[in-house]
């Protein structure tokens, strides 16, 4: 899932802690998403199967 961080917040879990700036969209399990939604310190962006990979564009001869 992705949050939009809105207010600091700092997430601790099995993975450690991660503390995280106001304006950061962050992709995260379930259950920290619930947490920092209570916190009121998020907001849902869209789930991870939305998220679209970057479209390549063509390497040009001046890229080089």
């Amino acid at each position: 899932m992705q949050l939009l961080v809105t207010r600091p917040v700092v997430l601790t879990g099995a993975g450690g802690t991660h503390s995280f700036t106001p304006g950061l969209v962050i992709e995260i399990d379930a259950a920290s998403a619930e947490r920092n939604l209570t916190l009121q310190a998020g907001v849902v962006v869209g789930p991870r199967e939305a998220v679209a990979a970057p479209a390549k564009r063509a390497r040009k001869a001046t890229d080089a």
